[in-house]
């Protein structure tokens, strides 16, 4: 998808014959540096309405389910996810 809006291409990788290395238009930097951009001003406005504190607690609750699940999934003998 990328390559279709023209913000990347694909070049033979110099270190690694047969492999190719997807680089960066012009234009992929641009839609990168515009998306870095929206998400920091999404993030920034959504921390300051929910807050530090409860951020804080949010990432508390989201470490505690994600590993009381990894526990859960490996009692039953799935494998460990990363």
């Amino acid at each position: 998808m990328s390559s279709r809006r023209d913000w990347a291409h694909w070049q033979p990788n110099p270190g690694r014959r047969g492999q190719n290395l997807l680089i960066l238009t012009d234009r992929g930097r641009r839609a990168i540096a515009a998306l870095t951009a929206e998400q920091h001003a999404w993030a920034d406005t959504v921390g300051q309405e929910i807050g530090e504190k409860n951020l804080k607690t949010l990432g508390t609750l989201i470490s505690r389910l994600t590993e009381t699940s990894r526990r859960y999934r490996q009692a039953a003998g799935e494998e460990p996810s990363p």
